[in-house]
């Protein structure tokens, strides 16, 4: 098998060790600045939301990325950090603006495209209508209203007219369109609607975002490495030392360091760093970063397709392995937590420790399931972990007899299972195992022998059973099977994913209708593909 290698980042943390009481209060004295300030910045971005749409993160940054901000900030903030900081509440806000500014759009129904079934079903008959889609379209006085709805001027005519004046080849027409249905609809009636809508969209996706974390992003300003040795023996043998920490002051922090885990120090060339802050245990967690090369094999992949779920085991593999979450230790989770949630805002200092406690628990737990899962990888000659991305992790309202009648989607947030990628992965890294993620959709209700997705295949959560071609199986099985078979096949790989910055595949952002089509469309090259691999 020929391997080659390529480059990567990849992070380490590192914990504060004896670190005294007035440099503790003093990092979350600035976390708590920047917390403040942050959400100072996101509650002025909501409020002027439609302004900030049109600019640049780089032009809003360069308004409150700085000591010249109009918000009042802290004299505890340095420059660079108030950048992150704005850089960090306008990318929050991104995914907002851009849902405001695709609503906030006028279109006419184009028409509407009628899908029926092509094969008798159990409960359908071919003909019979599956799914319909309302196709739309952009007029001239769509686009009109599109204009108003987004820059309202107050003077909006004479702003017109000065452009049409401009002789702006490429915009001019469109102006002149603009002018003339201002001339024959009226402009006070062009904007009620236009205004109308606006306020009824943004009033549906507005929401000014608080920022909680004491945690954040900064960097140093220094020639020297930010991890240093120590030469104070009474310090342990990694200190961070950060320049600058707060106006005319430098600081010193030793962390716990291990030469096998954490390589060499000079290795760690970044300048810049995260800080989180435990309060309860008194000590700073700095995460930084550091270039490495991995082993990637190109020829002779082996695929490994996992199903993640809660009812019936954590992780079902392609190769019929199951690996179950520590059942016992989770329905003491759940009972502890259903007294602990009754009390609301009641509970005592020992049972927010106990909370915590449950909490390291549990994610101890899932790392140690996530290692299980690597290890069976890698015992059976598997190469390329295949999974689901849990950020979509599908809302159900079956609820579970067997923890206190608490809904699956609900456990699936107290195990926190959307984090459990990222466990995955941080664990593949350090063994050299390809991870990557697809998209959830319809993994469970997809048969790959017909190509038929139909919520009816899924009568149950235990069998998979097609209602078109009556293929049967383990549902669980079914859609570790079917997972391996999407992130194995190059044209839904080309189609469905997308590198991130570490060279995994992730799911791009696609819709429901889009992934059906192409896995509908796919099915018969799967299909051989199957039933060669079952040959061999």
């Amino acid at each position: 098998m020929s391997k080659t290698t390529e480059k990567t980042i990849k992070s380490y943390s590192f914990y504060s060790k004896d670190l005294n009481k007035g440099k503790f209060n003093l990092f979350v004295k600035k976390a708590k600045a920047i917390r403040d300030y942050k959400n100072a910045v996101s509650l002025e971005l909501s409020s002027n939301l439609l302004y900030y749409m049109d600019m640049s993160c780089f032009d809003f940054q360069k308004i409150f990325g700085n000591q010249k901000s109009p918000l009042k900030s802290s004299p505890l903030l340095r420059g660079n950090e108030m950048q992150k900081v704005s850089t960090k509440v306008f990318l929050s806000y991104e995914n907002m603006m851009r849902r405001i500014e695709q609503k906030i759009n006028f279109f006419v129904q184009k028409n509407i495209e009628v899908e029926y079934y092509k094969k008798d079903t159990k409960i359908n008959k071919k003909g019979d209508v599956k799914n319909f889609h309302i196709k739309t379209k952009s007029t001239p006085l769509t686009k009109t209203l599109s204009f108003l709805a987004r820059y309202n001027f107050e003077n909006i005519q004479e702003v017109i007219e000065e452009r049409i004046n401009q002789n702006l080849n490429d915009k001019k027409t469109f102006y002149e369109t603009i002018k003339n249905h201002i001339e024959k609809f009226g402009l006070e009636r062009l904007l009620k609607l236009a205004l109308d809508k606006r306020n009824r969209i943004i009033q549906i996706y507005k929401k000014t975002i608080i920022f909680t974390s004491l945690s954040y992003k900064t960097a140093i300003q220094s020639k020297n490495n930010l991890i240093q040795n120590s030469k104070n023996k009474n310090f342990c043998n990694g200190v961070f030392f950060i320049p600058n920490f707060i106006i005319g002051k430098d600081m010193t922090v030793p962390v716990l360091f291990n030469t096998n885990y954490h390589g060499h120090l000079n290795q760690y060339m970044s300048k810049e760093y995260t800080i989180c802050i435990d309060e309860y245990k008194k000590r700073i967690k700095f995460i930084s970063t550091k270039e490495e090369k991995r082993n990637i094999s190109p020829d002779g992949i082996s695929y490994l397709g996992v199903d993640v779920n809660i009812k019936n085991n954590l992780f079902s593999t392609s190769e019929n392995k199951e690996i179950d979450i520590d059942r016992d230790l989770f329905q003491g989770y759940i009972s502890f937590l259903r007294k602990y949630q009754e009390k609301k805002n009641d509970q005592t200092e020992g049972e927010k420790h106990q909370y915590s406690v449950w909490r390291e628990r549990i994610l101890c737990m899932l790392k140690k399931k996530a290692r299980e899962l690597v290890d069976f990888a890698i015992a059976s000659g598997k190469n390329h972990i295949l999974m689901e991305d849990l950020g979509s992790f599908a809302r159900t309202y079956i609820k579970s007899k067997e923890f206190e009648g608490f809904k699956y989607s609900k456990l699936a947030r107290i195990l926190r299972l959307s984090h459990l990628n990222t466990i995955v992965k941080g664990i593949c890294k350090k063994l050299g195992v390809r991870l990557t993620l697809v998209p959830s959709h319809y993994t469970s209700q997809w048969c790959f022998h017909c190509g038929h997705i139909d919520r009816a295949n899924r009568q149950c959560q235990e069998t998979f059973s097609c209602v078109c071609c009556g293929h049967t199986a383990n549902a669980d099985f079914h859609s570790s099977q079917a997972i391996k078979l999407i992130g194995s096949s190059d044209v839904l790989r080309s189609s469905m994913l997308v590198k991130d910055k570490s060279s995994d595949w992730i799911p791009k952002k696609l819709t429901k209708d889009f992934i059906k089509r192409q896995l509908e469309e796919i099915t018969p090259k799967l299909a051989f593909q199957l039933n060669y691999q079952k040959n061999i």
